[in-house]
C-alpha cells in the first residue's frame, strides 16, 4: 500500500484537473443525506456521495472522519461502504471524495444502535477527489512491536517453553464492519506476539474479537483462542483463570494481563457483540474472583474511549494483602482516544519499552508520552486542513459550487477545530494507578513520579489502622537517602483527622521522581495514583512525631548494617533515629557482636503505650536463644529462641519511665539490651524495628478491663507541627471538670476549646481546628481538678 504526502494547497491542483462539469451537476448526497432519501431510492439507482475515504481494505466512507480515527464507535447513518474499484491512493486515509455509483443495501446483522440496521453499499463508477488525503499513515511498520528472536523454525516461546500461571486477555470488541479492524487486529497481533516472546503459554493467551470468526493474520494465534467478544465468553474466560490460578499455582507466582481495544462509551461501558455491554463493577467484580484465587500481579490497561472512567471503576479492587494491582488507560474519563491504522501507539510503544527491559511503570509512563505526542502531530495535521479547507472555500463563494459539498465543508470546518479541542483536553488524561498491598515492617515500595507531576499515595486498612513510613529517595547511581517519614491513619481509627490517610510525592520538571517507602508499622494498603500536573503541595515529610523507627531493608541480607565485632557494642543518638550502618550486621561469638545496647531519646506520649519489637532475621549461622532487655518496659525481660530466617516479635508493652520523671517537659531516654552471650547463638540482621500500637480508646464504666491512668498527664499534641488542625490528648486518674484553652505566643487567649465540661477517668483526644489563624507558635493550657499544664504548638500553613 502506498502512503501520501499531503502538502496544503496541494488539493488545488488535483481539483481542477478532476473537475467534471457533468459530474458536478449531479445530485450529491452526504452519508446521512443519502440515508434519509433512502425511502425515496432503489437499488441499482446510480447517487453521488460525498465524505472521508478510510483505504480498500475497510472498504468505507465517512461523513467525518475523526469518527474513524477515534476508538469510539462511529455515530448512527455516518458510514457507507464503497466497493472495487477503490480511488487513487491519493485519497486513502481521509481525503474528501464525491463518488459517484450503483446504490445497494443490506441488514446490518448486528447493529449497535436500535435505529441503524441498514447499511449501504456504492459500486463506484468514477471519483472526484476534492482533497487528497488528510491523514496519510505513517506506521511504516504496519505497527509491529519489537520481538526477542525467535526458533529459526518460526516456533515463539508459546510453542516451546512457557509459565503454565501466566495468564492474558486481549478484549477488542465492537466492529460489524464500521471501520478500524485493521488497526484493532494489528493491536491483537502486537499484544499477542509479545506474549509469544514472554513467556506466555498457547492456552493461557485468550483473544475475544469481534464476532469470533476473524482471526488476526499473521498473528499465528490458535483458531480455539479467539473468541466473540460477549459478556458471557469474557466472564467464562475470567472465571476459568481464577480456577486454574487456584488450582496450580499456589506456590508459584500468579499473573494476569487484561488489554481493552475498543468500543468505550461515556461512563466507561464497553460496548460487545450482541448487544452486550460490560461495566467496570462488573470486569471488577471478575476480577476480584482472580485476585481471591491468589493471584500475584495484576495488569489492567484500557485504551478504548473513556477508557479511564473504567480504570476508576475497577480501581476498588480489594488486593487480599497479596496482589499487586497495576491500572492504567490512555484516556481520561470524559476523553476519547485515537490511533492510527498502524495500531495503538499507546500500545506499541509500551511493548517496545517491556522488549527492552523496561520496567512496567517505566514502559507506561513512556507509551503515555508517546501517545500525547501522536495527539500532538494530529493537532498540527488538522490545523494544516482546517486552513486548507478554509482557503478552498474563500476562493470558491456561495453560488459558484454545490451548496451540499460547500455547506458540507463549511460544518466540518467547524467539527475540525472541536477535533483539536478535543485532543488538546486528551492530553494529560490517561489513568495510572498502582494498588500496593504491604505485608509487614520494614516492606519496602519503589514509586516513580512522573516529571513535573506527582502521586497521590492513599493509606488503606481496618479501623484501627496507623503507622510511619519513612521515604527515601533513590540517586542516579541506584543509593539513596532518607528524605523524611510520614505519620498516618485511617478514617474510622481513632485519632484520625482529616486527610491524614493521603499523601503526595511530587517531582520537578526535568526528571523522573524515584522514591522508596518503607514500612515502619502495621499491615496496610497504599493505591498510588500517578498525577501528570501537581494538583496538591508535596505533603510534608517530618522527623518522627511517634515511636516508629526501622532499620534496613527485608532484602534477604544485612548489607545496610555495619561490619561491627567490637562487644559490647553501644549505639547512642540525641534523636530517634540511628544509622545502618552504626548497628552491627551479626550477633554471635566470633562473628560478630554479643552484648549490643541501643539507647534513644522520645517524647513521652500515648504512642508508647503498647510497644512491640520485631527483628527480621536473614540468615542464622547457629540457633540459639537470644535475650532481650528494656529497663522501664512492662515486660522488660525476653529470651527468643532463633532457629530459623524470618521475623520475630517481642512484645514490650507500654513503656513506664515517664512517669517517673518530675518534669512533664523532659525527654526520656530508653534503651534494648540484647545479648547472645552464654549461647550458641550466630545470625545476621535482615532488619529490625520498635512498633507500637497506638490505642486511643474510651470505654464504659462497668467495663472491667478499661485502662486507667495513675496521674494528670497533658501530652503533646499531635501532629505537630500542623497545618489545619491537631489532636490534644490527655490523662485523668478519675472524674474531673476539663478546661482547655489556646493562647497565642502573646498570652492572649485564642480559643476555649473545652469550657469546664466534665470527664470520666481514662485517656481523652479533643481536636482542636485552626482554620482561621495564621501560622505561629500557640500554646494550649489544661486546667483539671487534678492541676494545670501547659504545652507549645506550631501551626505550619
Amino acid at each position: 500500500m502506498k502512503g501520501y504526502i499531503y502538502f496544503p494547497g496541494l488539493f488545488l491542483l488535483v481539483f481542477g484537473l478532476l473537475w467534471s462539469p457533468a459530474f458536478s451537476q449531479d445530485v450529491t448526497y452526504t452519508i446521512p443525506g443519502l440515508y434519509d432519501a433512502l425511502p425515496e431510492l432503489a437499488d441499482g439507482d446510480t447517487v453521488s456521495v460525498i465524505g472521508y475515504y478510510t483505504t480498500p481494505e475497510e472498504q468505507l466512507l465517512f461523513d467525518f472522519y475523526d469518527d474513524y480515527l477515534s476508538t469510539e464507535y462511529p455515530p448512527p447513518f455516518s458510514v457507507i461502504f464503497v466497493l472495487d474499484p477503490p480511488p487513487p491512493d491519493s485519497a486513502w486515509y481521509g481525503g474528501g471524495i464525491i463518488v459517484r455509483g450503483i446504490l445497494s443495501r443490506r441488514t446490518d446483522p448486528d447493529p449497535i444502535y436500535p435505529d441503524d440496521t441498514l447499511e449501504i453499499l456504492i459500486e463506484p463508477l468514477d471519483y472526484e477527489i476534492m482533497f487528497p488525503s488528510m491523514f496519510p499513515d505513517t506506521g511504516g511498520s504496519k505497527g509491529e512491536a519489537p520481538r526477542k528472536d525467535r526458533e529459526e523454525d518460526g516456533k515463539g516461546l508459546l510453542d516451546e517453553e512457557c509459565d503454565p500461571c501466566k495468564f492474558a486477555v486481549a478484549i477488542v470488541a465492537k466492529n460489524s464492519g464500521r471501520g478500524r479492524r485493521e488497526a484493532f487486529e494489528n493491536d491483537i497481533k502486537n499484544f499477542y506476539e509479545y506474549k509469544d516472546s514472554a513467556g506466555y503459554c498457547k492456552e493461557n493467551v485468550f483473544v475475544l474479537y469481534d464476532d469470533g470468526t476473524r482471526n488476526p493474520d499473521p498473528a499465528n494465534i490458535p483458531d480455539s483462542m479467539v473468541q466473540a467478544a460477549t459478556m458471557s465468553n469474557i466472564r467464562a474466560v475470567h472465571d476459568s483463570i481464577a480456577a486454574r490460578i487456584a488450582r496450580d499455582c499456589g506456590d508459584t507466582t500468579a499473573t494476569f494481563q487484561k488489554f481493552v481495544g475498543n468500543h468505550g462509551s461515556p461512563g466507561g461501558v464497553i460496548r460487545l457483540r450482541d448487544g452486550d455491554t460490560l461495566t467496570s463493577d462488573s470486569l471488577k467484580e471478575m476480577q476480584q474472583a482472580i485476585i481471591d484465587s491468589c493471584c500475584d500481579e495484576i495488569y489492567d490497561e484500557f485504551n478504548q474511549c473513556y477508557g479511564g472512567s473504567t480504570a476508576v471503576g475497577v480501581s476498588g479492587l480489594d488486593p487480599k494483602g497479596k496482589a499487586r494491582i497495576h491500572i492504567s488507560s490512555s484516556s481520561g474519563t470524559t476523553d476519547r482516544s485515537w490511533s492510527p491504522t498502524s495500531g495503538d501507539e499507546w500500545l506499541k510503544e509500551k511493548l517496545a519499552l517491556l522488549m527492552a527491559d523496561s520496567s512496567y511503570e517505566g514502559a507506561v509512563r513512556g507509551a503515555k508520552q508517546n501517545y500525547e505526542n501522536y495527539l500532538r502531530r494530529r493537532i498540527r495535521q488538522i490545523e494544516e486542513n482546517i486552513d486548507s479547507v478554509r482557503a478552498w472555500l474563500e476562493r470558491h463563494p456561495p453560488g459558484t459550487v454545490d451548496s451540499v459539498r460547500r455547506e458540507k465543508w463549511v460544518r466540518d470546518t467547524v467539527k475540525w477545530r472541536d477535533s483539536v479541542n478535543r485532543r488538546r483536553n486528551a492530553i494529560g488524561k490517561g489513568i495510572c494507578k498502582t494498588i500496593i498491598p504491604t505485608t509487614g515492617f520494614c516492606d519496602s515500595v519503589r514509586i516513580y513520579v512522573p516529571p513535573g507531576g506527582q502521586v497521590e499515595i492513599k493509606f488503606e486498612g481496618n479501623s484501627s489502622s496507623c503507622g510511619n513510613v519513612t521515604v527515601y529517595e533513590v540517586n542516579s547511581d541506584g543509593s539513596h537517602r532518607e528524605v523524611g517519614s510520614w505519620n498516618w491513619n485511617i478514617p474510622g481509627s481513632i485519632g484520625y483527622t482529616e486527610g491524614n490517610n493521603v499523601r503526595y510525592l511530587n517531582a520537578d520538571s526535568s526528571s523522573t521522581g524515584h522514591f522508596i517507602i518503607h514500612n515502619e508499622d502495621s499491615t496496610f494498603t497504599m493505591r498510588v495514583t500517578q498525577c501528570y500536573t501537581q494538583e496538591h503541595p508535596q505533603s510534608r515529610l517530618i522527623n518522627y512525631d511517634f515511636v516508629g523507627p526501622s532499620y534496613g531493608f527485608n532484602d534477604g541480607n544485612g548489607e545496610e548494617f555495619g561490619e561491627i565485632l567490637e562487644s559490647p557494642w553501644t549505639v547512642f543518638h540525641d534523636t530517634l533515629g540511628i544509622e545502618l550502618t552504626e548497628l552491627p550486621r551479626f550477633m554471635g561469638e566470633g562473628i560478630g557482636v554479643t552484648d549490643l545496647n541501643v539507647g534513644f531519646y522520645y517524647e513521652p506520649n500515648l504512642s508508647w503505650e503498647d510497644i512491640y519489637l520485631n527483628l527480621d532475621i536473614a540468615e542464622v549461622i547457629n540457633p540459639g536463644e537470644l535475650y532481650i532487655a528494656m529497663e522501664g518496659a512492662e515486660f522488660p525481660w525476653h529470651y527468643l529462641d532463633i532457629y530459623e530466617p524470618g521475623v520475630y516479635q517481642v512484645h514490650l508493652g507500654a513503656y513506664m519511665m515517664w512517669e517517673m520523671e518530675e518534669s512533664p517537659e523532659m525527654l526520656d531516654v530508653g534503651s534494648i539490651y540484647f545479648s547472645t552471650s552464654g549461647s550458641p547463638l550466630a545470625f545476621e540482621f535482615d532488619a529490625w524495628g520498635i512498633r507500637s500500637s497506638f490505642n486511643w480508646y474510651e470505654v464504659g464504666v462497668d467495663e472491667p478491663t478499661r485502662k486507667i491512668p495513675d496521674r494528670f498527664k497533658l501530652f503533646a499534641n499531635f501532629p505537630n507541627p500542623f497545618n489545619s488542625s491537631t489532636n490534644i490528648s490527655f490523662a485523668l486518674p478519675d472524674e474531673s471538670k476539663v478546661t482547655l484553652d489556646v493562647f497565642n505566643i502573646l498570652g492572649e487567649k485564642i480559643e476555649t476549646v473545652v469550657e469546664n465540661e466534665k470527664f470520666p477517668a481514662g485517656y481523652h483526644l479533643v481536636k482542636f481546628n485552626a482554620d482561621n489563624l495564621p501560622s505561629g507558635v500557640y500554646l494550649y493550657e489544661i486546667k483539671t481538678d487534678f492541676g494545670t499544664e501547659k504545652r507549645k504548638m506550631l501551626l505550619l500553613k
